[in-house]
C-alpha cells in the first residue's frame, strides 16, 4: 500500500505564538571563539532539543570540535538571540544560533558574503530556532543583519532543508521585508523513510535479481567467517571502535588520496571528539559489518531529533566484490525500522550516490539562497545577477567564463573516477509509513 502524504518530520510554524516576544524583544549576544561559546553551552543544548529543525553539526557537541580541530574559520562569529520567556517574562530564554562565518560565493561573478559557517564534515546548515519563538527570532535576526556594520551587503543561506520549517519562515520573511533574494543552486538527494514493514520496503526499493544477488554475495561472504553485524556497546567505550573506523577509511582509496579522516590530525582528534561526544549522549548510531574478527564495512549516523543524520561509510576494499557497502546498507533498512522514534534519515550524500539511491526511496531538497542584507550594494548585486549568469552560460558555452562550483555534500565510498549510474526517475509515491 502507497501513500502520498509524507510523516511529518519536524515542526510546523505557527503564524505566530500565542505570548511570543516581539523581534525587537531580543537581544544578541556575538562572540568569535569557541570558548567564549562556553558560558551558552547549557542554553544551547536544550535549544537544540526544542529547536523547529534539528540539526546536529551546529549543536555544540559538535560545532565546538569542527572550530577547535578545523577553524578557525574567516570572519568567525557566533549569534545567540536571546528573549524574555513566554512563561515567566522576567527572565530569558535562548531563542536562536546561527554560527557564521565571511564566504567566497562564486556564480557569475565572484565576491565576498557573510554566511553560515561550514566545513568538509558540515552536511546540513540550518540554523536553530525555538519552536514557540521561531518566526520573531527569525526576524530578529534580520534586523541584526540589516545594523549591523560588517561589510557584507549579501547573506548567503546556504545547505538548507528546502521543504523544512526553516525555509518556511525565510520565506515569509523576506516576503514580509520585500528582501531581494537569488537562488543560487539546489540539489536532492537520497532521504530514508520507513514503509509499512522492512520487506514491504525492500521489496518496493529492490528488485528481485537485486535481492537474490545481495543474499547471494552474503552467504558467499560468510565462506571466510562469521558474519556479524554489530553496533558499539552501551556499556562498552566508544575508543575501540573508533579507532577501527579511522583506520577501514584510511585503508581504502580516502587514505590514498589524502581524503580520510586519519590523514590529518586535526580530522582525527575532531572525529574522536565528536565520537565520544555522540556515544555519552546516546546519539551514536553506528553499524559494523564483520567477518570473524576482521571489520569489512563500518557506518556513522548521529539521531537527530525524530530523526537522524549519516555522516561517515567506510569499507575494506579487499572485500569489495561482496558488495560490502550495500550488505550493511540493507541491515541499516532493517534496523531502522525496528527503531522506534527514528521517521526518517539523511543521507548527507552527493545527489548521484550509487549506494543511497539504490536502496532510499525518498529525496530531500537541499538549496542555497542569497539574500540582501538591507544595504544598497546588496540589493544591486542581487538584482543583477540574473542578467550575469546569463551573460556568464553564453561564455560558457564558448570555453569563457566562470564555471559553477560542484555541490558540497559527503563524499561517496567510491573512488571519483569512477562512474555513477544516472539518477533514478523520482517516485511519485511512497510507502505508507
Amino acid at each position: 500500500m502507497v501513500n502520498e502524504t509524507p510523516p511529518p518530520s519536524m515542526r510546523s510554524v505557527p503564524l505566530r505564538s500565542a505570548g511570543a516576544p516581539e523581534a525587537g524583544s531580543f537581544r544578541t549576544v556575538v562572540v568569535e571563539t569557541a570558548l567564549a561559546c562556553a558560558p551558552f553551552i547549557a542554553a544551547w543544548e536544550d535549544l537544540a532539543k526544542d529547536s523547529i529543525e534539528p540539526n546536529v553539526f551546529y549543536e555544540p557537541w559538535m560545532l565546538l570540535p569542527a572550530v577547535k580541530s578545523l577553524g578557525p574559520f574567516p570572519g568567525q562569529r557566533f549569534v545567540f538571540l536571546f528573549a524574555p520567556s513566554i512563561q515567566d517574562p522576567k527572565t530569558e530564554v535562548l531563542c536562536g544560533f546561527f554560527p557564521l562565518q565571511t564566504c567566497h560565493t562564486e556564480t557569475a561573478v565572484a565576491f565576498t558574503a557573510l554566511g553560515l559557517l561550514r566545513h568538509p564534515y558540515c552536511y546540513v546548515r540550518t540554523p536553530l530556532l525555538r519552536a514557540r519563538y521561531a518566526r520573531e527570532c527569525l526576524g530578529a535576526f534580520f534586523d541584526w543583519l540589516a545594523s549591523e556594520k560588517h561589510a557584507a551587503g549579501v547573506f548567503e543561506l546556504s545547505e538548507v532543508v528546502s521543504e523544512g520549517p526553516f525555509r518556511q519562515l525565510v520565506t515569509d520573511e523576506v516576503y514580509r521585508r520585500g528582501t531581494c533574494t537569488f537562488a543560487l543552486r539546489a540539489h536532492t538527494r537520497a532521504l530514508f523513510r520507513p514503509g509499512a514493514s522492512v520487506d514491504a520496503y525492500l521489496s518496493y526499493a529492490l528488485s528481485n535479481r537485486h535481492r537474490r544477488d545481495i543474499g547471494r554475495k552474503a552467504r558467499r561472504l560468510s565462506e571466510h567467517g562469521a558474519v556479524t553485524y554489530t553496533t558499539p556497546g552501551v556499556d562498552s567505550t566508544i575508543e575501540g571502535w573508533t579507532e577501527r573506523f579511522l583506520k577501514l577509511e584510511a585503508s581504502g582509496w580516502k587514505g590514498r588520496s589524502g581524503t580520510a579522516l586519519a590523514a590529518g590530525q586535526r580530522g582525527q582528534t575532531f572525529f574522536r571528539e565528536v565520537m565520544h561526544g555522540a556515544f555519552e549522549r546516546k546519539r551514536l548510531l553506528g553499524l559494523e559489518l564483520g567477518v570473524g574478527a576482521e571489520p569489512v564495512a563500518m557506518r556513522v549516523s548521529f539521531a537527530a531529533g525524530s530523526g537522524a543524520m549519516a555522516f561517515k561509510l567506510a569499507f575494506n576494499e579487499s572485500f569489495a566484490h561482496y558488495s560490502p557497502g550495500m550488505l550493511l546498507e540493507v541491515e541499516n533498512v532493517r534496523r531502522l525500522h525496528a527503531t522506534r522514534g527514528i521517521t526518517w534519515m539523511d543521507c548527507g550524500a552527493v545527489p548521484d550516490s550509487q549506494l543511497f539511491n539504490r536502496v532510499w526511496i525518498h529525496r530531500r531538497t537541499i538549496e542555497t539562497l542569497l539574500l540582501s542584507t538591507g544595504r544598497s550594494k546588496g540589493t544591486l548585486l542581487l538584482s543583477l545577477l540574473p542578467l550575469l549568469r546569463l551573460a556568464n552560460r553564453s561564455l560558457v558555452s564558448l570555453g569563457l567564463g566562470r564555471r559553477a562550483a560542484p555541490t558540497e555534500s559527503i563524499e561517496t565510498d567510491a573512488p571519483s573516477v569512477v562512474a555513477a549510474p544516472s539518477l533514478p526517475a523520482p517516485r511519485a509515491a511512497v510507502l505508507q509509513p
